[in-house]
């Protein structure tokens, strides 16, 4: 039976063996930045509630013929 080269990490452990200086607290920045630019882009609402409020909206559109041909 073959192995597979698959190695497991734990939480908080070096992907990198070679650069063991680079922890998980140097990631946290990048995440502080990615959730602030993605809130001042969505005014504040969640993406998930954005996502809820398209497919709803969509769905609602899909079911009223009459609104889909005056949208055309």
């Amino acid at each position: 039976m073959r192995q597979h080269p698959v190695q497991w990490f734990k939480a908080g452990q070096c992907l990198c063996p070679g650069d063991e200086s680079v922890g998980i607290k140097a990631f946290r920045p990048v995440d502080r930045m990615h959730k602030a630019l993605t809130g001042q882009a969505t005014g504040g609402i969640s993406l998930v509630a954005l996502a809820l409020a398209y497919f709803d909206w969509s769905i609602h559109l899909a079911s009223a013929p009459g609104k889909q041909a005056e949208r055309a």
